[in-house]
């Protein structure tokens, strides 16, 4: 089994590797230039510092998602096709367009079904750099594709299946396998619900729970 912080670094260096994989080409003025955050288009003007309080990362790192965003989303706002696409550059075996879904919802998009930079960033922090307790909620969000308050069955087993199709993998038995055994670590009601009580406080409790649902890790079972 891989650990928690194993899969937090694994998956946030792979991003960081494509990134400058795609940026390879762009001139060295133009990757040393300072970014504009007043030209954010549909945005709140903030500056640089707003969004170092509000996030866990450096300026450098927070300008390197800023250029990636822009690159994607140059009037400032990332819908779902666009997450697709960012999904696709860590992970792009398989179709990632039902975990983007999912993905975007934990986001909070606004009515237009989309996302501005800063809930971009912010999202991402709580997901790569948040506190336990932030990522314990954040996967709590996660599955709770229908947003009721609880966990069932069926929504592991539907993440599980997006998980394993944006992997190139899919394979319905395995994903049963890992929905069933994810789903007996709970003590769950005789309704079959994990609330977000329960899940907080079983991924407290062991950690094993907890990686087999980070909405980043595709460890086996």
């Amino acid at each position: 089994m891989v650990g928690f912080n194993e899969w937090d670094h694994r998956i946030y260096d792979k991003k960081f590797d494509c990134y400058k994989q795609e940026t390879k080409n762009y001139s060295r003025s133009y990757l040393n230039q300072e970014v504009d955050f007043e030209k954010f288009r549909r945005s709140p003007p903030h500056n640089l510092e707003h969004y170092v309080k509000i996030t866990e990362f450096t300026k450098q790192e927070i300008k390197e998602f800023y250029r990636e965003f822009k690159q994607k989303c140059p009037f400032g706002r990332m819908d779902v096709k666009k997450l697709k696409e960012v999904c696709e550059t860590v992970m792009t075996l398989g179709d990632s367009t039902d975990y983007a879904h999912f993905l975007l919802r934990v986001f909070g998009p606004d009515n237009d079904g989309c996302i501005d930079f800063e809930k971009y960033i912010v999202g991402l922090s709580q997901l790569l750099r948040g506190t336990v307790e932030d990522r314990i909620a954040w996967n709590f969000r996660f599955y709770d594709i229908h947003g009721m308050g609880f966990i069932t069955y069926e929504e592991i087993l539907t993440v599980t299946k997006a998980k394993q199709m944006m992997q190139g993998r899919m394979s319905s038995k395995r994903c049963t396998l890992h929905a069933r055994n994810v789903f007996l670590h709970f003590k769950t009601n005789l309704d079959g619900r994990i609330t977000k009580q329960d899940f907080h406080n079983h991924c407290i409790k062991d950690e094993t729970i907890l990686n087999l649902m980070l909405a980043t890790s595709f460890a086996e079972t």
